[in-house]
């Protein structure tokens, strides 16, 4: 058997060496514990209660129409409030572009959002809105359709084929119309698309349908329709139905009313 003091100071180097170690594990408990009691309040305190949701950036959409397409409500707690399923639910309303949501402590919900832009109406079987790089977001009402160009001629099964070489022919008609408004011409309200992929301008008033034939360089077909129209009498003007450019041939077919 050992003698005392040998077995004294084996114990007393054995809780030397166990001091660092039972201090540590005192630590971790104690943070630990302050953690989770943080977390509790944090997340369950009225004073992270959801009391205003902001948003910003909504112009045709109403605010409250924003909020009430949000997973997430007032009253419920800021902290634990899902952000990432209420973007996706913002960028699932149509007329939303791009979405944010971030918090604002104590208890405010910050809501940015971007809206389209609709700079056309595209017939693909039914009407819908496109914006500047002619991408459709949307069904188009009659109320939102009333100010903008109508772009027919594209089949609906070409757009679910190709959307992006749908996007580039709905942008070429935009630039065609672009064209046409650079100068003092009639005011046009469709530009249609043919089979062979050629352009047509059917004006607003008169009824009449300008053929410009396919994309290229449309600035001077648009002059030649513009010498063709200034030599047309008023009556003739009344009576025109199509102007048909036929840049191969370097002639102009115009068919009247009769």
């Amino acid at each position: 058997m050992p003698k005392p003091r040998v077995m004294l100071d084996a114990c007393g180097r054995a809780v030397r060496r166990g001091v660092p170690a039972i201090v540590a594990s005192v630590v971790v408990t104690a943070l630990g514990g302050g953690l989770w009691l943080g977390y509790e309040f944090v997340t369950t305190s009225d004073r992270f209660a959801i009391d205003q949701i902001e948003v910003h950036g909504a112009d045709r959409l109403s605010p409250e129409l924003v909020r009430a397409s949000l997973p997430i409500q007032r009253g419920e707690n800021l902290i634990t409030a899902d952000l990432d399923s209420a973007r996706l639910a913002l960028r699932n309303e149509p007329w939303i572009s791009t979405a944010d949501v971030r918090r604002q402590l104590p208890s405010t919900l910050i809501v940015e959002i971007k809206e389209h832009a609709p700079a056309v109406v595209v017939e693909l079987e039914h009407l819908y809105l496109a914006d500047a790089q002619g991408r459709p977001f949307k069904r188009a009402s009659d109320a939102e359709r009333s100010d903008l160009p109508l772009v027919t001629g594209i089949p609906r099964d070409e757009y679910r084929r190709d959307p992006e070489g749908t996007s580039h022919r709905v942008t070429a008609a935009l630039d065609v119309l672009r064209q046409w408004h650079t100068g003092d011409r009639l005011p046009i309200r469709e530009v249609r698309y043919d089979v062979h992929g050629g352009i047509a301008l059917i004006a607003r008033e008169p009824a009449l349908t300008i053929e410009l034939g396919v994309t290229g360089d449309m600035s001077s077909r648009m002059r030649t329709f513009d010498a063709v129209w200034n030599e047309l009498s008023t009556d003739e003007h009344a009576r025109a139905r199509t102007i048909h450019l036929d840049t191969r041939l370097d002639h102009v077919t115009v068919s009247f009313k009769s």
